[in-house]
């Protein structure tokens, strides 16, 4: 074989690894529809019954969690747009995006926790779970994180995305 042929098989194996396919497709859905659906599903089935916000003043530390968690989310969502769209700056924002989600549910957890006025079994029935699902999201974002950095699918397909020095 001819180096010509060599040099064009590897620019076909390269082009069919370009663009927003497989497992960054999956990432894409995952970030603007999956995740959120779940975070929705997961707040409204864990949201505290009326009588027990008014036992310890859990009506705060919910909302104020909950508008945090809205917050985080609809900047993942955001994230994963500006991926499908093969934005410049987006698999920057992407990573941002999940370790912030990490950092905003560590936060959120605290938040829950400090704000209301619950004696410390409260806490101590909150943290197993509150770490156990902080274990999952470390994992969620580590798995997507290392592979955004070393795929070559999307170092073939954001290569030529101009960067923004805006981060826009």
């Amino acid at each position: 074989m001819s180096d010509a042929s060599e040099g064009g098989r590897s620019r076909l194996a390269y082009d069919a690894r370009r663009g927003v396919g497989g497992w960054l497709l999956f990432l894409c859905i995952s970030m603007v529809f999956i995740t959120p659906i779940f975070k929705l599903v997961t707040t409204l089935g864990t949201w505290p019954s009326e009588s027990l916000m008014n036992l310890y003043n859990l009506r705060g530390a919910f909302y104020t969690a909950a508008v945090f968690d809205v917050l985080m989310t609809g900047w993942l969502i955001y994230a994963g747009i500006r991926l499908w769209m093969v934005a410049p700056n987006a698999v920057f924002t992407a990573k941002l995006a999940l370790i912030g989600n990490l950092v905003g549910f560590i936060i959120s957890m605290f938040l829950l926790v400090g704000i209301a006025d619950a004696p410390p079994v409260f806490a101590d029935a909150v943290w197993p779970e509150a770490i156990k699902q902080g274990l999952r999201e470390a994992v969620y974002v580590g798995i997507w994180t290392w592979y955004l950095s070393v795929s070559k699918r999307v170092a073939a397909t954001y290569q030529s995305v101009p960067v923004s020095p805006a981060g826009t």
